[in-house]
């Protein structure tokens, strides 16, 4: 089962829109050229670029992640985004308890 903020981002083939519908999440398209602009909204290529040049850096200190784990450090990822690296301890407990028990 898919979580409720997943995001279906793919190539803009119009295919896609399908599986998304079906899977019931929403869905965005990033391409190099889309009529001179690069993608829509989030799903802009540079926007894409952007976040996994982040990721990658991020995860780089841990020196590989089990796969048993990846969510884990993806939800932790995602907790500091959200708060823009200023979460406090209470806020980290909060969110790691109430997803741990959903």
């Amino acid at each position: 089962m898919l979580g409720q903020d997943a995001v279906l981002s793919t190539d803009g083939n119009a295919s896609y829109w399908t599986v998304a519908d079906e899977l019931k999440v929403d869905s965005g398209f990033f391409v190099a050229q889309y009529h001179g602009k690069g993608g829509n909204g989030p799903w802009h290529v540079q926007s894409v670029n952007r976040y996994d040049s982040s990721l990658k850096s991020w995860m780089a200190r841990f020196r590989g992640v089990a796969t048993k784990y990846l969510a884990n450090y993806l939800g932790w990822r995602r907790l500091l985004d959200r708060f823009r690296d200023n979460v406090t301890p209470e806020q980290f407990l909060f969110h790691a308890l109430r997803t741990s028990y959903q």
